[in-house]
C-alpha cells in the first residue's frame, strides 16, 4: 500500500486532463459509466483500511488522469487485473457500453482479450470509488450484454443486406453472434466450439502444471473466461478450478473416505434422495441415486464437526449433474464450496449466525427496495419464514437446476465472503415486489410455497449493480466489524481493546429494531467523493440539537434537530421535501443524459441519506425506520454518529 499510495500522490494532483491521446480519447467520449462497486471480504484491518484509502483517493479525481501514472498504479498494485472485455459499469443503476477503442468488441462481434494495463486504466480512470477490482470480474458476465443486443442487431441487418446482394451466400459461413442471453449462447454450436478452444487450454495447464506460469497467473485468467460464460460440457472441471480442488488429485482424497458405513444421518439421507432434483435424468437414475448416497455418506464422515441439515443433498446435485457422476471431483468440489460460502449453516449450534445474517439480508432489503421492506416489516412476515432455504443451499432448493447453474457461475467467481448472495435474495425480492405488496400475511406464506418462475439473468444483472450500490460496511453488518471470516459474523467473544464504543459488537435484539443499516465513516468519506463527482445525490442529515450542530457538524451536512421525547410526534415532511428536490434533479439529469428512466433507474437515483446523531443512534434509528416506512430508499445510520467523525475525520468538520 505505501508503493500504491506513492503513486496517487503523483496522481492526484493532475487536476486537468492530460494532453496525451488516450485522454483525448476519454474526454471526446464523455465520461463512461462509473460507480462505487464493493467486494465483500475486505478485512477492517490495515488492508481494509489501504482499500478505503484507495478508493477515497480515487473519488477525488475522477475521470482525471495521466497514462503514466496509471502504468505507475499497476505497477504498484500487480494484482490488479481485469477480465476482458470490460463493456462497461455502472452508474446510477444504468448499464451502459464503455465506448472506448481499446476496449471495443472485435468485428465480427465476439468478445476480444484486452489487455490487463489497458483494461485497469480505464477501470481506475472511470471507477471513483472502486473496491477489490474482483467485482469487475463479476460484472464481465453481463458486461457484454449490454451491448450484445445492438451488435446483434448491425449484424443481422449486414447479412441481410449481404443476402440481397447475393442469393446465392451460404448462411452457414456467418460467424457465430454474440447473444446477450447465455441460454441462447449455450445453443450456438459455433459458439460453444469457440469458447471450449479458449476454456480447455486453460484447464489443461491447470491439471498438468505449467512451469513458466504462475498458478495465480492461470486462475486469473480463468477467472476472466468463466466470468464471460462457462461452456456447459466444462461446467465441472471449471467449477472445481475455481474452486481451488487440486485437478487430477480427487481420487486420492476421496478413496480414502468411509462411503458405506451407517451413520446417524442415514435415514434422512435416504428421504432426501429420491426428492432431489428428479426432473433431471442423471439425478432420477438408480445410478444417480447410487451416486448421491455414496457422496452424502463421505460427507457426513468427512466432516464429523458438521451437523447434516436437509439441503446438503440440493448444493451436490448440480456438481453430480455437471461432472456426469465423477464422484471424485463432485465430492471435493463439494467440500470446497461448502468451506467458502455455507460453512456456519451446518454448524451444530447456528442460531445466532441465522439470526444475524436474516438480519442483514433485510436492511439490505430495505436499503435497496424500501417499499416491499416496509410492507412486510407492517404485516410481519419475516425473513425467517422464507429465507433459510435460499441461503442454505444457494439458490438451488427454489430454482430449477439449469437456472441454478447460471448462478453459481457468478458466485464461484466471486471474491471469499462477498455479500452476493444477500444481495441476490434481494433481487429475487425485487422481482417478486409486483406480487407481494398487495398481499396479506396468509397470501404471501402461499406465494413463497410455489414460487413463480424467475428470471435467473436479470437476477444476476440486478444483484451486481446492487453490489456495486452497496457501501462496503453495510455488507458486512454492524455486528461483524473486524471479522473477516464471512459477510455474517462468528460466534466468537468480543475482542478486547476496542476501546471505541461504535467498534463493540451490538445486541442482536438492539439491531431488530433498526430496519436501516449502519454505515462507517470511511464509507461516507467514500460517498462524498462520489458525490462531488456527480455519481450520486448524497444527504447527511445531523440529528442532533441546534446547538450541538452549531458547535461541530460535517461539512455540507443539513441540520434537522430531534428530541427523543418528540419522536411519537415527529414529521419528517421537511426532510423528504429536500430528498425529493435533490431525486428530481437526479432524475432531470439523466433524462437528458439517456432519455426517458425506468422505474428501477428512478428508485436508483434516490439520494442516499446518511443520518448522524450524538452516537447512540437511538435517534438515528427511529427516524431511519420512519423514513423507510415513507418508502424512502439507500438510508443509512452513521455508526459512531458525530463522535465517530470527530475521532476519525476531524478535519471535514466546521463550527459556526
Amino acid at each position: 500500500f505505501g508503493s500504491l499510495q506513492a503513486a496517487l500522490d503523483a496522481w492526484l494532483p493532475l487536476h486537468a486532463p492530460a494532453a496525451t491521446p488516450a485522454a483525448s480519447a476519454t474526454a471526446a467520449s464523455g465520461p463512461a459509466s462509473s460507480n462505487k462497486t464493493t467486494g465483500g471480504g475486505v478485512e477492517e484491518s490495515a488492508a481494509g483500511a489501504g482499500w478505503h484509502a484507495w478508493r477515497s483517493s480515487v473519488g477525488s479525481v475522477g475521470s482525471v488522469g495521466s497514462v503514466g501514472v496509471e502504468a505507475q498504479l499497476l505497477a504498484a498494485c500487480p494484482r490488479l487485473r481485469l477480465p476482458a472485455p470490460l463493456l462497461r459499469l455502472p452508474v446510477d443503476g444504468r448499464l451502459r457500453r464503455q465506448q472506448r477503442a481499446d476496449v471495443a468488441p472485435s468485428a465480427d462481434g465476439r468478445p476480444r482479450d484486452v489487455p490487463a494495463e489497458a483494461a485497469a486504466a480505464v477501470y481506475v480512470r472511470h471507477s471513483p470509488l472502486a473496491t477489490p477490482v474482483a467485482v469487475a470480474a463479476l460484472k464481465a458476465a453481463t458486461a457484454a450484454a449490454a451491448a450484445g443486443q445492438q451488435r446483434q442487431q448491425q449484424q443481422q441487418q449486414q447479412r441481410a443486406a449481404a443476402v440481397a446482394d447475393d442469393a446465392e451466400q451460404p448462411a452457414a459461413t456467418a460467424a457465430p453472434i454474440w447473444h446477450p442471453s447465455v441460454s441462447v449462447r449455450e445453443k450456438n454450436i459455433d459458439y460453444q466450439r469457440q469458447r471450449l478452444g479458449q476454456m480447455r487450454g486453460i484447464v489443461r495447464r491447470m491439471v498438468h502444471g505449467q512451469p513458466r506460469q504462475p498458478d495465480a497467473e492461470l486462475r486469473a485468467q480463468l477467472v476472466a473466461q468463466a466470468a464471460v460464460d462457462i461452456p456447459p460440457v466444462l461446467r465441472g472441471p471449471v467449477w472445481a478450478a475455481l474452486l481451488g480442488v487440486p485437478l487430477g488429485a480427487e481420487a486420492a482424497i476421496y478413496d480414502a473416505i468411509d462411503k458405506v458405513g451407517e451413520g446417524a444421518a442415514d435415514k434422512q439421507i435416504e428421504l432426501d434422495i429420491p426428492r432431489c432434483h428428479q426432473q433431471l435424468a442423471v439425478l432420477a437414475s438408480a445410478a444417480g441415486h447410487h451416486c448421491l448416497r455414496r457422496l452424502l455418506k463421505a460427507w457426513v464422515s468427512y466432516n464429523p464437526q458438521l451437523v447434516y441439515w436437509q439441503g446438503v443433498d440440493s448444493v451436490l446435485a448440480p456438481f453430480v449433474a455437471s461432472n456426469a457422476l465423477h464422484e471424485p471431483r463432485a465430492f471435493v468440489s463439494l467440500q470446497r464450496l461448502v468451506e467458502k460460502l455455507v460453512w456456519q449453516f451446518f454448524r451444530p449450534v447456528n442460531h445466532t449466525f441465522l439470526q444475524q445474517h436474516l438480519l442483514l439480508f433485510s436492511q439490505l432489503l430495505a436499503y435497496h427496495d424500501a417499499q416491499l421492506a416496509a410492507h412486510l416489516d407492517r404485516i410481519g412476515f419475516r425473513a425467517e419464514l422464507y429465507a433459510i432455504p435460499w441461503f442454505l443451499t444457494l439458490f438451488t432448493h427454489i430454482m430449477p437446476i439449469q437456472k441454478s447453474f447460471r448462478i453459481w457461475d457468478t458466485l464461484l467467481v466471486s471474491p471469499s465472503g462477498s455479500a452476493l448472495p444477500l444481495l441476490l435474495a434481494v433481487a429475487i425480492m425485487g422481482q417478486l415486489s409486483g406480487r407481494l405488496l398487495p398481499l396479506d400475511f396468509n397470501s404471501c406464506i402461499l406465494l413463497f410455497s410455489s414460487l413463480p418462475p424467475l428470471d435467473v439473468e436479470l437476477c444476476i444483472a440486478q444483484a451486481l449493480d446492487y453490489l456495486g450500490h452497496t457501501p462496503l460496511s453495510v455488507t458486512f453488518g454492524r455486528f461483524s466489524v473486524g471479522k473477516t471470516s464471512s459477510v455474517a459474523p462468528s460466534d466468537e467473544p468480543d475482542e478486547p481493546g476496542l476501546g471505541r464504543y461504535w467498534e463493540q459488537r451490538l445486541p442482536i435484539e438492539q439491531l431488530k429494531q433498526e430496519l436501516s443499516p449502519r454505515i462507517s465513516v470511511p464509507d461516507l468519506l467514500v460517498a462524498r467523493h462520489s458525490a462531488a463527482c456527480g455519481l450520486l445525490r448524497l444527504l447527511v442529515a445531523d440529528l442532533r440539537s441546534a446547538d450541538a450542530y452549531a458547535a461541530g457538524h460535517l461539512v455540507e451536512s443539513v441540520s434537522f434537530p430531534v428530541r427523543l421525547r418528540d419522536l411519537d410526534t415527529l414529521d419528517v415532511g421537511p426532510l423528504l421535501a429536500v430528498l425529493l428536490s435533490q431525486q428530481q434533479q437526479q432524475q432531470q439529469q439523466q433524462q437528458q443524459a439517456s432519455g426517458p428512466t425506468t422505474v428501477q433507474q428512478q428508485q436508483q437515483a434516490a439520494p442516499h441519506v446518511v443520518l448522524v446523531d450524538d452516537g447512540r443512534c437511538q435517534l438515528a434509528a427511529a427516524v431511519a425506520n420512519r423514513l423507510v416506512y415513507r418508502y424512502v430508499p439507500h438510508v443509512s445510520i452513521l455508526s459512531g454518529g458525530y463522535d465517530a467523525l470527530h475521532a476519525d475525520a476531524p478535519s471535514l468538520l466546521e463550527r459556526r
